[in-house]
């Protein structure tokens, strides 16, 4: 693989990380080998387009603090720590909200045109889910696009504010520079196929 291009490199390291990731799904094999190769450093050189920008920590850190006294927590918690898109958030909130969480098995149903997904809660997201369960406050409501753009422009500033899909971005960037990070594990909880992540 050293002699292929790092794009090349990356791509073939997806593919066969998907295949082994499939297998232990369905339990064939014991483990997947492909964790123990490195992620390729991604510095540009593996985009093919514009790099996706995410939040820093300390943005991170400055949203969590404006929202978490607020009903806006759910819908960041998700965002930041789940990588749910906003319209998905919408769906769980309007097919049950908190029904949808279930503690025990670790997952996260989310409602769709056909099936619908489940996505399995890290243990970030399973603990501050844990603590805002308690006040049972809606994931989602219309009110919560105006409140959510106030608070992005204080914390964030005008330019970084008006950036999309911020929150799940950050999810991947960081999901993905975990050790023994799956590309495979990754996109499938974000709903992409391993070349959109």
């Amino acid at each position: 693989w050293e002699e292929n291009s790092l794009y090349t490199y990356s791509h073939r390291r997806r593919t066969m990380a998907a295949l082994w990731q499939w297998l232990l799904d369905r339990e064939e094999v014991a483990s997947n080998p492909l964790l123990k190769i490195p992620n390729p450093n991604n510095n540009g050189q593996l985009s093919r387009g514009k790099i996706p920008n995410f939040y820093t920590l300390a943005e991170v850190k400055g949203l969590l603090k404006a929202v978490h006294k607020t009903d806006l927590i759910g819908f960041y918690v998700l965002s930041l720590f789940g990588g749910v898109r906003t319209e998905e958030i919408e769906r769980i909130e309007a097919s049950g909200g908190w029904k949808n969480v279930n503690f025990e098995t670790g997952r996260i149903m989310i409602a769709g045109k056909r099936e619908g997904r489940q996505i399995t809660m890290n243990d970030t997201l399973r603990a501050w889910l844990r603590v805002i369960e308690k006040k049972q406050r809606p994931f989602f409501r219309t009110d919560h696009w105006y409140q959510s753009k106030k608070i992005k422009l204080q914390v964030l500033g005008t330019e970084r504010s008006k950036l999309r899909n911020l929150a799940r971005h950050t999810y991947i960037t960081y999901a993905l520079n975990l050790p023994g990070a799956s590309y495979a594990a990754v996109s499938r909880n974000c709903g992409n196929s391993e070349t959109v992540i």
